[in-house]
């Protein structure tokens, strides 16, 4: 119930296909590929960290994820314990929760994201003010 309630909704029209982060002469370059409504979308950002990337991206299609807070914890004990991310965000309709579930800290985060953004499709229409 948690899992299709806060992991996955019911339209996932946005996913995140790949997402690349590299470091080189002290400046971060991030490079996110999404897919939205079946159309691949790339875009690259440079000194903002992998949240702020992924959320700029989403933005420049019309899907603003506002995020307020973000929790995360371990599923079990042990080294191969996946990571959850709770992410709080806000949107026209207020603060809402979702929540992603990954191999890492990161892919836990950059999953609940895509969590909100889709949360936030089945809302408020593309290119609306969210």
């Amino acid at each position: 119930m948690f899992g299709s309630a806060y992991i996955r909704p019911a339209a996932a029209a946005v996913e995140l296909v790949a997402y690349d982060i590299a470091e080189s002469a002290g400046r971060t370059h991030t490079a996110i590929t999404l897919r939205i409504d079946g159309h691949a979308h790339v875009t690259d950002h440079t000194e903002v960290g992998p949240v702020e990337a992924l959320t700029a991206a989403l933005d420049a299609h019309g899907i603003r994820v506002d995020v307020v807070s973000l929790h995360q914890t371990s599923v079990g004990s042990g080294n191969d314990s996946d990571a959850l991310t709770l992410l709080e965000h806000r949107s026209s309709g207020g603060d809402r929760w979702m929540a992603g579930r990954g191999r890492s800290v990161l892919a836990a985060t950059l999953s609940a994201v895509i969590a909100a953004a889709n949360s936030i499709r089945t809302t408020v229409p593309v290119g609306s003010a969210a």
